[in-house]
């Protein structure tokens, strides 16, 4: 589209107006060209516009949305002024939007929660951990775990060390060793049956057989027992005589005390006389060489 340009009163130098022919059927018409100014009475403030922006447009007289149709987003030159709230969707994508600030969380969420932090670094650094706790299955929803009424179960073939308290029950033949931690002692258990003169307890090297409680049974008529500090040493209790299906118990005491021992090194033996069996049940500790 040129720009021609027309004076009035032809031939005569006078001013000269910008317009632009335009064809209409055989005729053609010189539409002038005009600039906007202020309808104001008695102003002669243009009204702005550029070849980069255009007509400069009042939208706050506009009732209802404004669309604004542009070539590029960043020929959109405007100021938007907003005040309550805002209703804003973002783009998915990986648009950084920055900090956000959230007004509640749901309800029995995690995040929703207090969790308490225990610092697990044993050096310089700090990493904060959440403490978490153990819900058990029970009726009407989970139990806390790990509590006396509620321990958590252990697997009792495994390897670890397991700290156990209460009545334990325990089937055991052949001798017994249990550690004593009030004495100290080793403490254990030897039961034999005697036809004969023979060893209760084997000698242990350069220690003392230590006896804190004893029984006996005989399993025959007129059958005896006397305890004996090793194979040829002295007599350590009186001479019991037995007829069948009698006997006798001692009463026990604690160690370290004990009610007779034999000579560091010697072995317990039980000197027997008559015709039958006797059985012989010892507690005992060999742990001192005095």
């Amino acid at each position: 589209m040129a720009i021609e340009y027309s004076e009035a009163n032809a031939g005569t130098g006078g001013t000269k107006f910008a317009h632009d022919n335009i064809t209409e059927g055989v005729n053609t018409l010189a539409v002038p060209y005009t600039k906007l100014m202020s309808g104001t009475d008695g102003d002669k403030s243009v009204i702005p516009c550029d070849s980069v922006n255009g007509l400069d447009v009042d939208v706050t007289r506009v009732s209802g949305n404004v669309t604004v149709v542009q070539a590029t987003a960043s020929n959109l030159n405007a100021s938007v002024v907003q005040s309550g709230s805002w209703a804003v969707t973002l783009n998915a994508g990986t648009n950084n939007i920055g900090d956000v600030d959230v007004a509640s969380l749901p309800t029995n969420s995690l995040a929703n929660g207090n969790l308490v932090h225990i610092d697990y670094d044993t050096g310089a650094g700090t990493q904060n951990l959440p403490v978490v706790g153990f819900g058990l299955p029970a009726s009407g929803g989970a139990v806390a775990g790990g509590t006396s009424s509620n321990p958590i179960r252990v697997d009792p073939t495994g390897t670890t060390t397991q700290p156990i308290s209460g009545t334990v029950n325990a089937n055991q033949s052949g001798s017994w060793s249990v550690t004593n931690l009030g004495s100290g002692k080793s403490l254990k258990l030897a039961a034999v049956s005697l036809t004969t003169t023979g060893t209760i307890v084997p000698a242990v090297s350069g220690k003392r057989i230590k006896v804190y409680r004893y029984a006996i049974q005989g399993r025959n008529d007129g059958v005896t027992l006397q305890f004996r500090d090793g194979s040829a040493g002295s007599s350590l209790s009186i001479e019991w005589i037995f007829n069948a299906r009698e006997g006798v118990s001692s009463g026990s005491v604690s160690p370290p005390e004990f009610l007779f021992g034999t000579s560091a090194g010697n072995s317990l033996d039980g000197v027997v006389t008559g015709i039958g069996t006797v059985w012989v049940e010892v507690s005992y500790f060999d742990d001192d060489a005095s």
